[in-house]
């Protein structure tokens, strides 16, 4: 409740000195008050605040990879429960040889993945449960042509 107290007092603060500033013609501080004003959605505070609640959340999560080892163009569609939802949610992604990539965090253990190559579809991966385990981690997936 203290922090709570002293965030409005900060933030009432920073309206009336921007206000002040702006209103003496002052643009140099109106501006500089307002980069770091945590009301401003546009602030540096704000922004680096996001990026290490980002972190926070994704250091109790899931973060689930996929790993493209064939040699062909891969068409995948992924199943998962995204972090911060209950419901599935159903992703496609198309996968060049030999890419990886970070596809989505959740808190949920269990993906579904599917895939075939391109342009062709002679290659295929049949719908397959994925238990990345018990504990949060970084967890990739990869698929082969062998």
């Amino acid at each position: 409740m203290k922090n709570y107290n002293k965030l409005i007092i900060f933030g009432l603060l920073t309206i009336f000195c921007v206000s002040e500033a702006y209103a003496l013609g002052m643009p140099d501080v109106y501006e500089g008050i307002n980069r770091i004003n945590p009301l401003n959605k546009d602030s540096q505070t704000r922004k680096e605040l996001r990026k290490l609640d980002k972190k926070r959340l994704n250091a109790v999560a899931y973060n689930f990879y996929l790993h493209n080892k064939c040699y062909k163009t891969l068409k995948v569609t992924v199943e998962y429960i995204p972090r911060g939802s209950s419901k599935w949610k159903t992703s496609y992604y198309t996968f060049a040889p030999s890419e990886k990539a970070r596809l989505f965090s959740s808190r949920n253990k269990y993906v579904y993945v599917s895939a075939y190559s391109k342009p062709s579809k002679k290659k295929k991966w049949k719908r397959k449960m994925i238990n990345m385990g018990s504990t949060y981690k970084k967890y990739t997936y990869s698929l082969t042509c062998k």
